[in-house]
């Protein structure tokens, strides 16, 4: 019962420690330029709190306005059995080898370092890329290229103390759980063999560690594994009363692990963090309304150039290239 009300207790004590929100001191409606210089990728993670495969589209253009590398659409010759057609084709054109790239963000490099890798004679071709999603190696970018911009998200915008905490008091009153009934009957003069479940208890601890790598999917699953392989391996006999802590012990530590390996789940902003969230929702929305764009003409070409990038990340490039259509003439 104690170990029931540790939890919602400890709950309350760490949220109100570390849970909530700084009060900000920041009121603007639009932000009419990117806030900071934060990637599309970042920016978009920022907002979203997930990943994107626009995201990457919107990398590409980023690393082509940089200079990094071209987009280009050259005509080309497909041939089909014995017929061939004049058709177009869209190239990625690499223009930096990849001991030039050091200035770029890690999740950018392996963006590049992707590219560079199936590159013939430095070129892409996009519509392959598609073939190389069927081999897997464009679905482990993908996972590399997000974890890299997940990882700095967490570093530079989320307090993860709180988070952690709670993580911690979950798993400890787990742990305890699974130990107070063998060392009460113990210390109530019960024959307890205590050297099966301390063992397995150490044992579940070490594996439990052991698999951090592979995240909390993998440890939530050790937990619910570990202890169906303990009753059956150990060949405990329990009553559906005594079962209820090792079943406890479980959901806890099933519990810790979700919140361990995602600390968006209970975590709060950093005070920069929930700062610049709140600036880049105000871009986006800067780049939704026609409206306010009303203001941009010839004379910012290159923001459009700017905008557009950040309006793919944000899934709303389409309303951008309208805007551009309304508001700046064709020459």
């Amino acid at each position: 019962l104690l170990l029931l009300l540790a939890v919602p207790v400890s709950l309350l004590v760490i949220y109100f420690l570390y849970g909530r929100e700084q009060p900000l001191a920041y009121g603007a409606a639009y932000e009419r330029d990117p806030p900071s210089d934060l990637t599309p990728a970042e920016a978009g993670y920022l907002l979203e709190r997930k990943g994107d495969t626009d995201f990457i589209s919107a990398e590409i253009m980023q690393l082509a306005h940089d200079g990094y590398l071209e987009i280009e659409e050259r005509p080309v010759r497909d041939k089909i059995l014995v017929f061939e057609r004049q058709t177009k084709a869209w190239f990625i054109v690499l223009k930096k080898k990849m001991e030039k790239c050091e200035p770029l963000q890690e999740h950018q490099k392996k963006l590049m370092a992707f590219l560079w890798s199936i590159a013939l004679e430095g070129e892409v071709k996009v519509s392959n890329l598609a073939s190389y999603g069927e081999q897997g190696l464009l679905r482990s970018t993908y996972l590399a290229f997000f974890d890299e911009v997940k990882k700095n998200f967490y570093a530079k915008f989320l307090d993860k103390k709180g988070n952690d905490k709670i993580a911690f008091v979950f798993l400890i009153t787990g742990l305890l759980s699974f130990a107070l009934p063998f060392i009460i009957a113990s210390l109530a003069g019960f024959e307890v063999d205590l050297a099966s479940p301390m063992v397995a208890l150490l044992l579940f601890i070490f594996l439990f560690l052991l698999v951090e790598k592979f995240g909390w999917a993998a440890r939530a699953l050790l937990a619910v594994f570990y202890l169906a392989a303990f009753v059956i391996i150990f060949q405990v006999k329990l009553s559906l009363i005594s079962f209820f802590p090792f079943l406890y012990c479980g959901l806890e530590v099933v519990a810790a692990s979700v919140i361990y390996g995602n600390p968006q789940i209970l975590g709060r902003w950093t005070a920069e963090g929930r700062l610049q969230e709140k600036k880049w929702q105000n871009f986006r929305n800067y780049l939704q309304d026609f409206g306010a764009m009303k203001e941009k003409g010839v004379k910012d070409m290159v923001l459009w150039e700017e905008y557009l990038i950040y309006a793919t990340a944000f899934g709303i490039s389409r309303k951008v290239l309208n805007a551009i259509k309304a508001h700046v003439p064709e020459e």
